[in-house]
């Protein structure tokens, strides 16, 4: 294998498509006329220097407390898709001489908190096969790819291995971050893994609880169970 042609026919159909069309774009931009394009100007590049931010903020925020323009802040991050600085110090760029006004008032501008918290009430494991994605698990399973990323801690959803064992989540429930349940229940909890024929009035049985409660606690909307699926009890 000496070069991508040599690699071509063994790719998925996707990533061999992706670099014809990448060398087809570069011969058009280094030479549009000959190909029949008339392409505009450039727009000239955006003047900006940087700052680091030493916490986790929101753009809009940030904008707000010193006065800038939060449409050309977010123009100027572009790679901060939700508006917001990750938590660890990070370099943002800024308009042009906003350096020192921002570094004087970054103390007053609020730590970003998510308005939503997901809890995952129970999951199943399942072993990636062959040609299978984040996206079909999701669907599969009735989820999201955000949900599985999450669970996993997946940074590249490209980087999945056949025989990965990934944790999918179900019967998720969402909630507000302030309004957290504080239910408490009795029992001691112990954490169960569906079997094949298990149903939830045959755990309700065994652990001396109501179907009810086993519902409520894993945020369980249907009575439908899946093999490999944990759940949790307050064995009485």
């Amino acid at each position: 294998l000496d070069n991508f042609w040599d690699l071509y026919p063994r790719l998925p159909l996707e990533t061999a498509r992706y670099v014809p069309r990448f060398l087809a774009v570069l011969h058009i931009i280094n030479n549009p006329k000959k190909f029949g394009f008339d392409l505009p100007l450039p727009d000239p590049p955006l003047r900006f220097e940087t700052v680091k931010i030493n916490k986790q903020v929101s753009l809009q925020d940030l904008a707000k407390k010193v006065g800038i323009s939060y449409s050309l802040l977010k123009d100027l991050n572009p790679e901060l898709r939700y508006g917001v600085t990750p938590n660890y110090p990070y370099e943002i760029k800024i308009p042009t001489g906003t350096s020192n006004l921002i570094l004087a008032h970054i103390d007053e501008v609020p730590r970003w908190k998510p308005k939503y918290a997901y809890r995952y009430r129970g999951y199943v494991r399942h072993r990636v096969r062959k040609g299978e994605t984040l996206a079909k698990l999701a669907r599969r399973y009735g989820t999201s790819i955000r949900r599985i990323k999450a669970l996993n801690k997946i940074r590249n959803p490209r980087r999945l291995r056949v025989g990965q064992v990934l944790k999918i989540p179900v019967g998720k429930k969402r909630y507000r971050v302030a309004r957290r349940s504080k239910t408490r229940y009795r029992g001691k909890k112990v954490s169960y893994r569906i079997k094949r024929g298990d149903t939830l009035w045959k755990l309700a049985k065994t652990f001396n609880v109501s179907v009810k409660e086993i519902k409520r606690i894993n945020g369980l909307k249907s009575n439908k169970l899946t093999p490999g699926q944990v759940i949790k009890i307050y064995k009485n």
